[in-house]
C-alpha cells in the first residue's frame, strides 16, 4: 500500500479546513472520515486510521451478534417477526459496512483531490478567506451535526432507560446508524457549498447586467449575517468584474467538481435510497406483526417511527437543497442568455456562450450509476412508493 505523502499542492487554508471540521471530527471518531486533514495538509487516511476502522467494524459486528442472541432469538416462535428482524439487522450492518469500507479504503486519492479542488475554486473566486461566506457553510455543518447527534443520542438514552441490558443489544445498531446517517448528511451539506459558489457566479453576472449602483452598502453591512443576493453582489463587486474575470473558467471548475462529487458520493446515495425503502417497509411490517401478536415493547413504539422520520427529514432537506441548487443553475443560464442579448460580438459574448454551452452540454445532476437522478421528483416518487407499499401491507394484514 502506498504511504501517505504530504505535498505542497495539498496545503489548505485554515478557513477551508474549518468548514467541514464538525463532520470530520465526528467521522474520525466513527472511523469513516475520507481524508486525513491536519497541519493544513490533506492526505489519504493513514494505515493506523485504516486499522482503527477495521477494528471498529469488527466491534460493531460483535455487538450485532450480541443483538441477535440477546434480542432477536426471543422471536423464534414468531417466524415472520424473527426473519423480519434478522433481515433488518443484516441490511443495517451490510449497508453500514459497505459505506465505511467505501469511504475509508476506496478512491482515497480522488477524495484528497476533491478537497484540494474545492480549495482551488475558492482561491480563484477569491472567497477562501471570506468569513461571511465561509461562516454560512460552517454554521450549517455545525448545526446539522449538533442537532442530529443530540436527537440520536436522546433516542438511544430513551431506549435504554429502565433496562440497561438494552445497551449491549442496541449499541451496535446505534453506532452503525450514527455512522451512516452522518455520511448521508455530509453528502447533502456539500450541496450548500456548490449552491453558494454558483450563486456567487450569478452575482458577478448580475453586477455586469444591472450595475452596482442599486447595492446599498449600509444595508448590506447591517445584514452581514444573511447571504442575500445583494450581499453576494456586494462581495463579488469588490473582487470580480465579468469583463475581466475568468468567470467561464470558474464555472467550468465548479461543474467539474460537481461531477467528481457525483462519482464519489453516488454509492452513498444508492445505499441511502435502498436502505430507506427496505428498512421503512420492514419496520412497518414489524410494527403490524408486533401489534397483532402483542409482543412489542414500549421503546419499539418510539424507535421504529423515529428512525423513519429521521430519514424523511434527510430526504426533505435534500429535496430543498437540490431544488435551490438547480434553480441557481437555471438562473445562470438565464443570465448568460441575457448577456448575449446585450452583446453581439467580442470576447464577452464568447465568454457567455462558453458558459451557456457548458451548462447545456453537461447539465449538472446527481446520477446514481445512471439508474436514476437524485432530484426532488425522484425523492417524492420514492416516498410515494413506500407509502403505497405500506398501505398494501396494511391491507394484507387487516383483510
Amino acid at each position: 500500500m502506498k504511504a501517505s505523502e504530504y505535498i505542497s499542492s495539498d496545503m489548505l487554508e485554515e478557513s477551508h479546513l474549518k468548514l467541514f471540521s464538525p463532520f470530520r471530527l465526528i467521522q474520525m471518531v466513527l472511523g469513516s472520515c475520507r481524508v486525513d486533514a491536519k497541519y493544513r495538509f490533506v492526505t489519504a487516511p493513514t494505515k493506523g486510521q485504516k486499522i482503527y476502522t477495521i477494528i471498529y467494524l469488527l466491534i460493531i459486528l460483535s455487538l450485532y451478534i450480541s443483538t441477535y442472541f440477546n434480542y432477536i432469538l426471543r422471536f423464534c416462535s414468531y417466524p415472520i417477526i424473527y426473519y423480519l428482524n434478522l433481515f433488518s439487522i443484516s441490511i443495517h450492518y451490510g449497508t453500514f459496512a459497505c459505506n465505511v469500507i467505501h469511504v475509508r479504503f476506496i478512491n482515497n486519492d480522488l477524495n484528497v483531490k476533491f478537497y484540494v479542488r474545492m480549495q482551488d475554486i475558492d482561491r480563484k473566486l477569491k472567497i477562501e478567506k471570506n468569513e461571511l461566506i465561509n461562516n454560512v457553510l460552517y454554521k450549517a455543518n455545525l448545526i446539522t451535526v449538533s442537532v442530529f447527534l443530540f436527537l440520536l443520542l436522546l433516542l438511544f438514552v430513551i431506549t435504554i432507560t429502565g433496562d440497561m441490558t438494552l445497551v449491549i443489544n442496541f449499541a451496535g445498531p446505534f453506532l452503525a446508524e450514527l455512522t451512516s446517517i452522518f455520511e448521508y448528511l455530509f453528502c447533502t451539506n456539500l450541496l450548500i457549498y456548490f449552491y453558494l459558489r454558483i450563486r456567487y457566479i450569478n452575482a458577478i453576472l448580475i453586477n455586469y447586467i444591472q450595475g452596482t449602483t442599486d447595492i446599498n452598502i449600509e444595508k448590506v453591512q447591517r445584514k452581514k449575517f444573511f447571504l442575500t443576493m445583494k450581499v453576494l453582489r456586494y462581495l463579488a463587486s469588490k473582487t470580480h468584474d465579468f469583463q475581466y474575470s475568468d468567470t467561464d473558467v470558474y464555472l467550468k471548475n465548479i461543474l467539474e467538481e460537481i461531477l467528481r462529487f457525483q462519482f464519489l458520493y453516488q454509492f452513498q446515495l444508492f445505499l441511502f435510497s435502498f436502505k430507506f425503502v427496505t428498512t421503512s417497509l420492514m419496520a412497518f411490517e414489524y410494527g403490524i406483526q408486533g401489534l397483532q401478536n402483542n409482543i412489542m415493547q414500549w421503546f419499539e413504539y418510539l424507535l421504529l417511527p423515529t428512525i423513519t422520520v429521521i430519514y424523511l427529514i434527510i430526504i426533505i432537506v435534500t429535496c430543498i437543497r437540490l431544488e435551490a441548487f438547480f434553480k441557481e443553475i437555471r438562473y445562470t443560464k438565464y443570465l448568460c442568455i441575457k448577456v448575449l442579448s446585450r452583446i453581439y460580438s467580442g470576447p464577452l459574448r464568447q465568454k457567455a456562450i462558453r458558459m451557456l454551452k457548458m451548462i447545456k452540454e453537461k447539465p449538472p445532476q446527481l446520477s446514481v450509476y445512471g439508474m436514476w437522478n437524485m432530484d426532488t421528483s425522484t425523492m417524492i416518487s420514492m416516498i410515494n412508493m413506500v407509502t403505497t407499499l405500506m398501505v398494501t401491507l396494511l391491507q394484507f394484514s387487516v383483510l
